[in-house]
């Protein structure tokens, strides 16, 4: 019986820390990027409150990244792309932000209301895009 107790009781460390070495902190992929969109959506979202604009560059964001580090390092980490110059627009249904792999083989994207939702490649490349043109 204390062998099974033993034995469960590693199992249940061992599902708890799946995903949790190595990376120093850093999210990795699917959902974590999902979470990284959404911190950077809040970000975007709460640019104007402090009166501030859509980072046009690195150097500007990285301004800003206390305010979204989970986004910011992704971008940083090539595993989200940002749409330079775009922001939360209420209401708002054009791509701000995306999972890198969403280009070919679909995944989560971010929209000017701070929504984030799941596209395929073809609904990606058809979506309309925020940003500098």
């Amino acid at each position: 019986m204390r062998h099974l107790f033993h034995v469960a009781a590693f199992a249940v460390v061992c599902g708890l820390c799946v995903g949790c070495g190595g990376g120093g902190g850093d999210v990795t992929a699917g959902d974590d990027n999902k979470v990284a969109l959404e911190d950077f959506g809040r970000m975007l979202q709460g640019l104007p409150a402090d009166n501030w604009k859509p980072p046009t560059n690195l150097k500007e964001l990285e301004k800003m990244e206390p305010a979204a580090p989970v986004g910011v390092q992704a971008l940083k980490n090539n595993r989200i792309v940002y749409l330079w110059g775009a922001g939360y627009v209420a209401n708002g249904k054009k791509v701000v932000a995306y999972e890198t792999s969403a280009e070919t083989a679909g995944g989560f994207v971010l929209l000017e209301d701070g929504s984030v939702s799941k596209m395929t490649a073809e609904e990606l490349k058809a979506a309309p895009k925020a940003g500098k043109k």
